[in-house]
């Protein structure tokens, strides 16, 4: 893996590469050089070698919308988390796999990793993980192995691409947009990000902490 570090530093930094996957269910061979070159300061293709050979992650290959690597986790990866990250359902299929997603999800990534280096106090969390909370608190169940988010009643309303949590109140609704909005689309969706977030007294948020 490369340069003179301590068992620790070496751990630490194995758990936030396979924190970093499991947030954003698999990731790219660019988004895991951009996360290594930016915030891990270390070579990303030893770091993959080494992953892979021991079983933390399995890859698939990416043609369209570009050629690259997908990387998503493995049984002995998923053990390596935190139990706090465990208390969400993760999955990944590469069959699952859709090309349309690819440079919103990319974009997104680059969100995250912006308030990973700019941050010094806060947590990510992913849109499947709120909308696991979110299910979890109304008290709805999954139906047929995956959450049933679309049910009428369970959300209510648009979900932020990623969510930055500072505290106990502080929340920063992230959401991503490809294309020019109109002021009328703008408010639209910042009224949907509220109402979908607080779910009308369920969740413990209140207007000025949605930004």
């Amino acid at each position: 893996m490369g340069g003179w570090i301590t068992q620790e530093q070496r751990v630490r930094r194995i758990n936030l590469i396979l924190s970093f996957i499991f947030l954003f269910r698999f990731v790219t061979a660019r988004d895991l050089s951009l996360l290594c070159s930016t915030i891990l300061g270390i070579n990303m293709r030893r770091i993959t070698e080494y992953l892979l050979k021991n079983g933390f992650i399995g890859s698939f290959e990416i043609y369209d919308p570009v050629r690259t690597t997908g990387y998503y986790l493995l049984k002995e990866g998923l053990a390596r988390l935190p139990k706090s990250l465990l208390e969400y359902d993760y999955y990944f299929f590469p069959a699952r796999y859709k090309s349309s997603m690819f440079w919103h999800g990319e974009g997104v990534i680059r969100v995250f990793l912006i308030f990973q280096k700019t941050a010094p106090k806060g947590y990510w969390m992913s849109e499947w993980m709120v909308r696991q909370d979110k299910v979890k608190i109304v008290g709805k169940k999954a139906m047929g192995g995956r959450l049933s988010w679309r049910k009428k009643g369970v959300l209510g309303g648009r979900l932020p691409d990623g969510m930055f949590v500072v505290g106990k109140k502080a929340r920063i609704a992230i959401e991503y947009e490809k294309t020019l909005k109109n002021t009328n689309n703008w408010e639209r969706m910042i009224r949907d990000l509220e109402y979908g977030l607080k779910e009308r007294e369920k969740i413990d948020l209140v207007t000025k902490d949605i930004v």
